[in-house]
């Protein structure tokens, strides 16, 4: 499984590309697309949030999850979400990266 780092995202990816396809995805409906409800879970000291995705076009699976947790001291933060994808075929991980960009870039696109 390859692990990449909040740089490599921004470096990897296009935002115009992103944007585009999260049009076209509110375009089609998402038609394509699987989307269940984000599934909360209460932790220690905040909430965990789970949430999948599957692309039936694309052959995309995977997962953002979010814990949303009270700063502790010397700690990075509260919030923390990371994008978890999965080959679609036998499930395995394939790529595990920060998804504070990815979210930056959803919102853009789903308030342009």
């Amino acid at each position: 499984m390859k692990t990449l780092t909040e740089e490599e995202v921004k470096t990897l990816l296009d935002p115009s590309r992103v944007i585009t396809a999260i049009e076209e995805a509110f375009r089609n409906r998402y038609l394509d697309t699987l989307i269940p409800i984000r599934t909360q879970m209460p932790v220690a000291h905040g909430v965990l949030l789970i949430m999948p995705c599957y692309d039936r076009r694309e052959q995309g699976l995977g997962m953002k999850l979010v814990t949303v947790c009270e700063a502790a001291p010397g700690s990075e933060g509260k919030l923390h979400a990371t994008y978890l994808v999965l080959n679609p075929a036998t499930g395995e991980p394939v790529v595990v990266m920060p998804a504070t960009y990815l979210t930056e870039l959803r919102t853009v696109a789903t308030s342009a």
